[in-house]
C-alpha cells in the first residue's frame, strides 16, 4: 500500500521550499488547514484531483511523490517476494512495472497470471477484459475509458486514482482496496465486491446492478446517484454520505451502519434483520425507514 508518511514528508518539504504556511497551501487547494496537517503527518492522503492541483501549486510533478513511495514499496516488495518464494509456488507469477508512463488504446486482454504496478501512469481506453491482474497496484493513476470486463482484480490496490467511465462488468474485485479514489460513471454491473474496501472515495453515478456485496466495507465515502439492487450481507457503512441514491429490493443481513449523512435517498421494497435495522435507525435519526420491513 502507499506509504502515507513518506508522501506527507514530501508534501511538507515542497511546501516549505515554496515558503508557504500550511494555511496558505490549504487556501490555494481549497481545503482546510487541518487537511494539510493530516497529510503531512501521514494520517491521510489527498485524492488524485487534489494531488494534481498540488503538483502545479508546489512546482513538482507526480514522479516527485512516486520517488518517495517507490523506494519504500520496492524494498518491502523484495522482502516479501523473498519470503514467499520459499513457500508459495505462485511466487513465480510474472510481474511488470508499467509506472510513470502513458498507456493509451493498448490491448492487454487475456493476460493471465500477472501482477505488477501501474503507479503514476495515465491509462486511457485500454483493454483489460478477461485478464488476471490479482494483487496489481494502481496508485495515483488516471484510469479512463478502459474495459476491465470479466477481469480478475482480486486483492488489487487502487490508491489516489481517478477512475472514470470504465467497464468493470462482471469483474472480480474480491479483497480489492480502493483508497482516496474518485470513481465516477463506471459500469460495474455484476461485479463481485466481496470483502472489498472503499475508503475515502467518491463513488458517484456508477452502475452497480446485480453486483455482489458480501463483507464489503465503505468508510468515509461519498455515494451519489447510485441504485443498489443486490442483497447485502456483512457489509459496513461508516461515516458515509449518500445523495440521490436508492436501495431497491435489497435485503440487509448482519450489516453495520454508523454516522451516515443521507439526503434525497430512499429505501424501496427493502428488508433487514433486526441487527441491521437497529444500526441503520441509529446511524441517521431522521431517516425514513418506511421502505424497510424488519425480518427475523
Amino acid at each position: 500500500m502507499i506509504n502515507e508518511i513518506a508522501v506527507g514528508i514530501k508534501i511538507s518539504e515542497a511546501r516549505k521550499r515554496k515558503g508557504l504556511p500550511q494555511a496558505g497551501l490549504a487556501d490555494m487547494l481549497m481545503v482546510t488547514p487541518q487537511a494539510v496537517s493530516k497529510w503531512e503527518r501521514g494520517e491521510s492522503l489527498p485524492d488524485i484531483l487534489t494531488l494534481n492541483r498540488m503538483t502545479a501549486t508546489l512546482g513538482v510533478d507526480l514522479n516527485y511523490f512516486s520517488d518517495a513511495e517507490t523506494r519504500t514499496a520496492d524494498a518491502t516488495d523484495k522482502t516479501d517476494a523473498a519470503a514467499e518464494a520459499d513457500t508459495d509456488p505462485s511466487a513465480n507469477k510474472k510481474a511488470f512495472d508499467m509506472s510513470s508512463s502513458v498507456w493509451k488504446n493498448a490491448d492487454f486482454s487475456g493476460l493471465k497470471n500477472q501482477s505488477g504496478k501501474f503507479s503514476f501512469s495515465n491509462v486511457e481506453s485500454c483493454r483489460f477484459s478477461d485478464t488476471n491482474l490479482s494483487d496489481c497496484q494502481f496508485k495515483c493513476n488516471n484510469i479512463g475509458g478502459c474495459d476491465f470486463s470479466g477481469a480478475v482484480l482480486n486483492g488489487g490496490r487502487f490508491s489516489m486514482a481517478n477512475i472514470e467511465k470504465n467497464k468493470f462488468i462482471k469483474s472480480s474485485l474480491k479483497n480489492t482496496v480502493f483508497s482516496s479514489c474518485n470513481m465516477d460513471g463506471n459500469d460495474m454491473t455484476g461485479a463481485d465486491f466481496s470483502n472489498a474496501e472503499l475508503k475515502t472515495c467518491n463513488f458517484d453515478e456508477n452502475a452497480v446492478s446485480g453486483a455482489v456485496w458480501t463483507g464489503t466495507s465503505f468508510k468515509n465515502c461519498n455515494v451519489k446517484g447510485l441504485v443498489f439492487d443486490s442483497d447485502m450481507t456483512g457489509c459496513s457503512f461508516a461515516g458515509c454520505q449518500f445523495l440521490k441514491s436508492e436501495f431497491r429490493n435489497v435485503t440487509f443481513t448482519n450489516c453495520f451502519f454508523k454516522n451516515l449523512k443521507i439526503k434525497k435517498s430512499v429505501f424501496t421494497g427493502c428488508r433487514a434483520d433486526k441487527v441491521s435495522y437497529a444500526f441503520l435507525s441509529n446511524a441517521h435519526r431522521k431517516l425514513d425507514l418506511s421502505g424497510i420491513t424488519v425480518i427475523e
